[in-house]
């Protein structure tokens, strides 16, 4: 269980190639049980078209935050990874990633989903967020635009922070943006 409040500022970011060598990955928190992951959030930097790394028995959340976007070519055809806009993708496939219009930074949730219930929204300026009474739960919040508030603390932009579900009300503020990442271990 993570405790109730942990600010994660950028610079205590784990910076890395990406395992296939193809970008730059900047590992925001993780979890793991018995030395196996079951879950990582980073945010990937891409300057140029690239193959993703593969993930066999992971499922990915993929949600662009800065930039136009780009296309994820698949075996069985393509999906787009529109600004803003969460997509899920196995992570055993093989992903050819192609920017749409200039340099994009991803933000990742990869986790084991036999294991972990995972899910990720996008808040906005004005939005409000209760984690609810799950005390099994682990949030993520990762603040995009200006200060995102959880309980009265500011978490800054381009930090996270890992809370509980009793860590207080979540509050964006006006012109605001954060992704949120909601993780059950009950599958």
């Amino acid at each position: 269980m993570a405790e109730h409040l942990r600010i994660i500022p950028a610079s205590t970011f784990q910076t890395s190639r990406w395992k296939n060598g193809g970008g730059i990955t900047h590992e925001i928190v993780k979890e793991q049980a018995a030395d196996q992951l079951l879950w990582r959030i980073s945010i990937a930097e891409m300057d140029r078209d690239a193959t993703f790394s593969l993930f066999d028995g992971f499922t990915r959340i993929l949600t662009v935050i800065e930039g136009a976007g780009l296309d994820l070519l698949l075996p069985a055809g393509e999906l787009h990874a529109g600004a803003l806009k969460p997509l899920r993708f196995s992570g055993g496939l093989q992903v050819e990633g192609r920017l749409i219009s200039g340099n994009v930074r991803n933000f990742n949730l990869i986790f084991d989903g036999q294991r972990i219930k995972a899910d990720v929204s996008v808040l906005r300026g004005g939005d409000t967020w209760t984690a609810g009474a799950d005390i099994t739960s682990r949030h993520v919040i990762y603040s995009i635009f200006d200060a995102a508030q959880i309980g009265g603390v500011p978490v800054a932009p381009g930090a996270a922070a890992l809370f509980s579900a009793d860590a207080g009300l979540i509050e964006i503020p006006q012109g605001g943006c954060a992704v949120l990442v909601v993780l059950t271990n009950d599958v």
